[in-house]
């Protein structure tokens, strides 16, 4: 939108005590951008790609969409499998992925993901972001390439831009859930990604479009 982003550039110059590097980039949604919401999200990642410092410098991108707080993020990370293309969370039978939070190793999303979701992501058709998204993982799960559910259930705490109120996930879904999914992880024999390789990094398996 455009919007000054002076307030939030004083929180990390005030309340910075590690002193992490913070970066900001601001992009001003046009043309097809502003036909839906799904297409300008895709295009935000596509700027931030293409004019990031810190992210020129990624092997891997952790993307969290909205004004969204992921609270146990140091245990996501630490859970992270040594190995991985893309870890995100499917909904609906498969259908739909969540895509207020998601990992993926960078040169996979740009060259695998980006192009299929900016051709695909359509508002009008129902082919929402995280529709399109999910469909970017099964393509690239029939090349072989390697998915991951989360390790940790993540805890989220957001603001919804559409009606601008809070929703989330806390920390007693977050310990459930986790439950239910390690529960469901050992009888499918999908794994959660601590300390255990994809199927296909053990077979020694390429992606087929390397």
């Amino acid at each position: 939108s455009g919007y000054p982003l002076d307030e939030l550039k004083d929180i990390v110059a005030r309340h910075n005590p590690h002193h992490k590097q913070v970066e900001f980039l601001q992009y001003v949604a046009m043309g097809k951008d502003l036909e839906g919401k799904s297409y300008a999200e895709l295009m935000l990642a596509g700027y931030a790609l293409s004019h990031s410092q810190l992210l020129a410098q990624a092997h891997a991108i952790v993307h969290v969409s909205g004004r969204a707080y992921i609270a146990n993020i140091d245990a996501i990370m630490s859970g992270l499998p040594e190995q991985f293309h893309v870890i995100a969370k499917f909904l609906n039978n498969l259908a739909n992925s969540e895509t207020n939070i998601f990992i993926v190793e960078k040169n996979f999303f740009t060259s695998q993901i980006f192009p299929y979701l900016a051709e695909q992501i359509n508002d009008h058709t129902r082919m929402y972001y995280e529709r399109a998204f999910a469909k970017a993982i099964h393509r690239a799960l029939a090349q072989d390439y390697q998915w991951f559910p989360f390790a940790v259930e993540p805890i989220v705490e957001s603001i919804g831009a559409t009606k601008n109120s809070s929703f989330g996930r806390g920390r007693w879904f977050s310990w459930y859930a986790g439950i239910i999914n390690r529960l469901h992880d050992r009888i499918s024999r999908t794994s959660h990604g601590r300390n255990r390789k994809h199927l296909l990094q053990l077979w020694n398996v390429p992606p087929q479009s390397h």
